[in-house]
């Protein structure tokens, strides 16, 4: 405060009582000064409503933490530093060290909050809240789908209200309190039809053409029994296993008209984070230019094949389409295409969300990161693969087993049944998702309140499960006694040695609950087993909602390791930073390896295990 140019100076001492000194400075002052002070009076007028919303959110915080728990029903609040954006960035860009602090937070709370600069969300943890979650009839998948649909893959404002205005569910009877036209339960009608291409009469089918593709595909490769170096494997099975895929669901004429969109849907795939962060075009011309390519070319396959289609189009076993690809995407065109406000153009970029979220959950059908994907599962073979190569004992086992599984004929075919019985490779398979799989699963709550482990989540809000969390958890998971920790890959973790007590997947294995436990006692033998990991084994998703591709996925990434294990010798040439995984897409995708991964490989001339 300025008196004849002095300054008065305010004092408060810690007893609250307050003194004033006035300092007189003549007309000679220095003008600079009186400049300065005005400043920095300013800047302290600008800042005082920051600081005193940080300091009230400390104490807000401090004074809730010691408060004892009157109201059990109302989750903790996750606490955070920056007043107005609260947990926002650190959410988004804060990956898993965020959620390592959130850990130690959520430590014995069924549900806590983290709060966002316009909303909160509610985070489920521990292994019996997760499964009572899931176990809910009331949750609906439609917000994040809206928003992926939207933000990631494009679609329009009005064709995406219909997603969230969809607060039916997924289940033929809508959730109680829901008033959609049939027609227009557009999550209904897509978990039927998927369900049905991917879990029903479509599976068979479906994994038949991607082992004969992929058969195909490595049969061509110009290589004998001499050694040949490439780059990356990483990049290697990308080219393999994405046209396979692709191929095995959607068909060859996808790929034969448009021949670079596979490698545009990596450099898509590649920009994922950044448009689900809602990154403007500026930041990325080149994600958004690959995203309008995509959705030219899905635009006129669809014209093409719906053009060209008639009856005859599809095969003796009802499911292959030689324009559509399968039974599958054809009915799903018709029915997409059925409802309110849809067009060519929001099909497209419903079908572009599937074709990169196709397979077990990080962008998806049913919510923003329960699928695993074209995208997805491809790193998740690479990493299966990689982890037996790297131990030979680990590859030669399950050579050995592979064999019983091969059907005999004029080329390679495996006998799916076979390969879902086999206990090693089955646990390898299951380990590589516990280890890799970083994803949050989201739910919404649109028309009551959710009690779950006596907190409660509001209606109309936004609950997410993140996988890490739930299979990393130490209170669950067998580490024989720290031998092998859960940030590290474990082959055998659930493998049930009945003359090994302290085997299996959990500290404490039941072996009451295992219906196959007599079978192989009475045996002697080592079982698979994931008894007791309901809530905490969770790459999929769980409940109603879990992702309809998680078998077709889990044939993938079997046949995918057995086909190639069986055909080539690989040596794994990186340096161990390279191996070194990291989390870059924590949260939307899973654990890659942090650098190129070059490697050699040969054909193996015939099939005896050495």
């Amino acid at each position: 405060m300025c008196r004849a140019w002095g300054i008065e100076s305010v004092s408060i001492d810690p007893l609250g009582s307050i003194s004033r000194q006035t300092s007189f400075e003549g007309f000679g002052s220095s003008i600079g000064g009186y400049q300065t002070r005005s400043t920095l009076l300013a800047l302290g007028i600008l800042l005082f409503p920051f600081l005193f919303g940080a300091i009230v959110t400390q104490l807000t915080h401090y004074a809730y933490a010691e408060e004892d728990q009157e109201e059990k029903c109302i989750p903790r609040t996750v606490p955070y530093k920056l007043p107005y954006l609260k947990s926002t960035i650190p959410f988004f860009f804060g990956g898993l060290g965020f959620f390592d602090y959130v850990s130690r937070f959520c430590s014995g709370r069924a549900v806590v909050r983290i709060s966002f600069f316009r909303r909160d969300i509610y985070l489920i943890s521990g292994a019996k809240n997760v499964a009572e979650f899931f176990r809910q009839t009331s949750l609906s998948t439609a917000p994040a789908y809206g928003i992926a649909l939207q933000n990631c893959f494009g679609m329009a404002k009005k064709p995406a209200s219909v997603y969230f205005a969809d607060t039916s569910g997924s289940r033929s009877k809508p959730i109680q309190g829901s008033n959609v036209q049939p027609k227009n339960r557009v999550m209904y009608r897509t978990h039927e039809s998927l369900s049905q291409g991917l879990l029903g009469t479509g599976l068979a089918p479906a994994s038949d053409r991607f082992e004969q593709r992929l058969a195909e595909s490595l049969k061509s490769l110009c290589v004998s029994d001499e050694w040949v170096t490439y780059p990356d494997f990483l990049s290697f099975m990308e080219g393999k296993l994405g046209t396979a895929i692709v191929g095995a669901v959607f068909g060859s004429v996808l790929l034969s008209q448009n021949p670079d969109f596979i490698r545009d849907l990596w450099v898509f795939d590649d920009a994922a984070m950044g448009l689900a962060k809602r990154l403007p075009a500026l930041c990325m011309p080149n994600a958004y230019r690959a995203r309008r390519r995509l959705l030219h070319s899905i635009k006129e396959w669809h014209a093409y094949a719906t053009k060209s289609s008639s009856r005859e189009d599809t095969a003796p076993d009802g499911d292959i389409d030689s324009l559509w690809g399968s039974r599958l995407m054809r009915e799903r065109n018709r029915m997409l295409l059925d409802v309110e406000d849809q067009d060519r153009d929001s099909v497209a970029s419903t079908d572009l969300g599937l074709i990169w979220a196709f397979g077990p959950s990080p962008l998806c059908r049913q919510g923003l990161t329960e699928k695993r994907s074209v995208t997805n599962v491809v790193p998740s073979s690479m990493t299966m693969i990689m982890h037996v190569l790297r131990d030979t004992a680990l590859c030669s086992a399950i050579r050995r087993d592979l064999l019983d599984s091969i059907e005999p004929g004029p080329r390679l075919k495996f006998d799916c049944k076979k390969l879902e019985k086999q206990p090693l490779l089955l646990s390898t398979y299951a380990e590589t998702l516990r280890f890799g799989v970083e994803i949050h699963v989201p739910r919404a709550t649109p028309h009551k309140n959710l009690s779950i482990g006596k907190m409660l989540v509001p209606r109309d809000s936004l609950a997410i499960v993140n996988t890490w969390l739930a299979h990393n958890d130490p209170t669950v998971w067998n580490t024989k006694k720290d031998a092998f920790l859960l940030e590290s890959f474990w082959a055998q973790r659930f493998l049930v040695d009945p003359m090994d007590p302290s085997s299996g997947p959990l500290i404490e294995q039941d072996r009451r609950q295992d219906s196959d436990k007599t079978a192989f006692e009475e045996k002697k033998e080592i079982r698979f087993s994931k008894v007791g990991l309901e809530g905490s084994w969770i790459p999929f998703g769980g409940g109603h909602h879990a992702c309809p591709g998680r078998i077709l996925a889990k044939r993938i990434m079997l046949l995918s390791c057995a086909m190639t294990l069986t055909l080539f010798d690989i040596d794994i040439l990186a340096e161990e930073e390279a191996l070194m995984y990291g989390s870059p897409r924590f949260g939307f995708g899973v654990r890659k390896p942090k650098g190129k991964v070059p490697f050699r490989l040969k054909r193996r001339i015939h099939l005896a295990v050495t």
